[in-house]
Order: structure tokens, then sequence, then C-alpha cells
């Protein structure tokens, strides 16, 4: 009888990672509280337990420019499941500083509101209940959300810490002469970004490519 308990028991303990993942809210982002199981606390040993050592791996992660800080990214070879990791404390990989979430696919990571990877500029005005602004094509980070206007989704997504995404075109959708016409519309001084209501940004409809979760 004991052994038989001990065999149980060892078998349930061997399946927490994936009664763990299992769960609605497993893929949940909430802005300043949690990405699925990953907190403001969470060490690479954490992810490990949960994830299983097969989907997590460190890695040098890309910040832009050329530059590299190094990280984990968990599900690397599945691109609808994968997230990379930079640490506050890099020396111990833990305390996440920034998760970053991106892709051309949909992805199984949502904010509550269903905001994902593949969600359009149109769908997130409706989310925000009005245009936004977002910097358009020539500029760095292109297609970053840089203001809510106050919309529903300023609160949400830039309380302790805060979320950004950023969106790119099907370039299918505009002619080449349009697309220059932004850049020479955002090139004059004093101007910063696009609205999203544009009438050249909602014919392009640009979709969230990235999504960057920042703890405070």
């Amino acid at each position: 009888m004991g052994n038989l308990i001990f065999v149980v028991a060892v078998v349930f303990i061997s399946l927490i990672p994936r009664l763990v993942m299992s769960s609605d809210d497993s893929w949940l982002i909430v802005p300043g509280k949690k990405v699925g199981p990953i907190t403001p606390k969470t060490s690479e040993a954490d992810l490990i337990q949960v994830y299983g050592k097969a989907n997590v791996q460190s890695k040098d992660i890309e910040v832009g420019e050329g530059f590299t800080e190094p990280g984990t990214v968990i599900y690397p070879e599945d691109l609808t499941k994968t997230a990379s990791i930079i640490w506050r404390d890099q020396k111990s990989k833990r305390f996440p500083n920034t998760i970053t979430i991106s892709g051309e696919k949909k992805s199984a990571w949502k904010t509550v509101q269903g905001i994902t990877i593949g969600t359009t500029l149109k769908e997130l005005e409706r989310s925000n209940g009005k245009p936004f602004f977002l910097l358009g094509p020539g500029q760095d980070y292109s297609g970053t959300v840089i203001s809510w206007e106050k919309g529903k989704l300023e609160k949400e997504f830039e309380q302790n810490g805060r979320v950004i995404l950023r969106l790119q075109p099907t370039l299918t959708q505009a002619t080449e002469k349009e697309y220059q016409s932004l850049i020479y519309e955002e090139s004059h001084p004093g101007k910063e970004g696009l609205r999203s209501d544009h009438k050249i940004m909602q014919k392009i409809n640009p979709w969230v490519y990235e999504i960057v979760v920042q703890f405070k």
C-alpha cells in the first residue's frame, strides 16, 4: 500500500506543470501582475518547474539596433507559445524586467480584452473606444503605439508597469506612394506619430506582431 501511494504521488508531481498550464488563464496577460504564471518574482528555475526543462532555454535576446542581452526563452520552437524574458537580476536569472511575445501567427498569449498577435489596428480602436497614436513607417520601432489618448486601454496598459504593442502592415494593402506620404507627413518638425484613424493607416490596417510587458 505504501509503495502504491508513493507511485501515485510521483505521477501527480510529474503532472504539475501540465496541470498548471491547462487552466484558462495560463496564457493570460494581466498588466502589472502576471503573464500566465510569470510574475515580477519569477526566476528561470521557476520557469523550468512550470514548463519543463526541454521548453526553457537560456539565450541572448535581441533588444534592437543590433544589441542583445542575456535572457530566457520559453517554447523557442513553438511560435504560438514562445516568449522571451530579460531579467532584472541577470546573474541569478530572476525578477523579469521585460517579457516579449512576437510572431507572425496567432499566439496563445492574450490580454483580458483578447488582444494578441494578429490583432488589427481597427480591432484595437474598438477595444480602446477611440483612435490612438502610433509611430509610422520610417521611424525607429515603427508601428509602436505611443499614446492611447486617454482611451480604455491607457489605464489598463500603463498601471504598475506597461504593455507596449507594435504593429506591422501588410505591404500589399497600400501603394508605395501612400507609404512615402506617411513618412513625409511624420517628418514635419514637432510631429510624432500618426493617428490610427488616418485614412491610409485605416487602409493598411496593421496588425500586432509584438507585445512587450514591463513590470514596475
